[in-house]
C-alpha cells in the first residue's frame, strides 16, 4: 500500500500539512531538491491557482495517517474494547485521556490502515451494578491524514 497520496483541492484548508516536491521544474526552496514538509498558511491560500496546478502535476503529497501520527497527537496504543463488534473483543487501538472540570474519561480510537476507517468513542460512566462502562460514539468515518485527525479532535473537544 502507498504511504502517500495526492490530495484534492477540496481537502486543502488553513493548517493542512503536506509535502511539496522541490525539483528543477518546480523550484521553491533554496538548497536541496526532493520532498519538503510544509503547512498551508495564508500565503498559500492566496495562490490557489498555483496550488491547483501543483496538485494536478502531483507535486504535492500527503502521508496517510499512521501509528506515528496518531501517537504524536497524544494518543497511546493499548488493547481496547472494539464496541463495533458483536462480541466483546479487545483489539489494538488507541486511547486519549480527557480531563476537564466536569469530566474524567477516555476517548478510544480504532483505525484501519487499509481502509482508513476511524471509529472514536468515549467511555466515561461506570455502572457499579453491571460492571460496565457507558460508551458514546463520537465519530465513524474516513480519516486519511494527520491534519484531518487534528481537525476532528478539535471539533470533538479532545485535547
Amino acid at each position: 500500500m502507498d504511504k502517500y497520496y495526492t490530495p484534492s483541492i477540496e481537502e486543502i484548508y488553513f493548517g493542512f500539512e503536506f509535502e511539496i516536491n522541490n525539483s528543477f521544474e518546480y523550484y521553491f526552496f533554496e538548497g536541496a531538491f526532493g520532498w519538503h514538509k510544509s503547512v498551508i498558511d495564508y500565503g498559500c491560500l492566496g495562490d490557489l491557482k498555483n496550488l491547483t496546478r501543483l496538485i494536478i502535476d502531483k507535486q504535492i503529497r500527503v502521508k496517510y495517517l499512521d501509528r506515528e501520527d496518531i501517537e504524536s497527537l497524544g494518543w497511546y496504543s493499548e488493547q481496547i474494547l472494539d464496541i463495533w463488534k458483536e462480541s466483546s473483543e479487545f483489539e489494538l487501538g488507541y486511547s486519549f485521556d480527557i480531563t476537564k472540570e466536569d469530566l474524567d474519561s477516555e476517548a478510544h480510537l480504532m483505525y484501519d490502515d487499509d481502509t482508513h476507517i476511524a471509529r472514536i468513542y468515549r467511555a466515561d460512566t461506570y455502572d457499579e451494578i453491571t460492571g460496565n462502562w457507558t460508551q458514546h460514539i463520537l465519530f465513524h468515518g474516513t480519516l486519511k491524514n494527520k491534519s484531518e485527525l487534528k481537525k476532528l479532535m478539535s471539533m470533538l473537544d479532545i485535547k
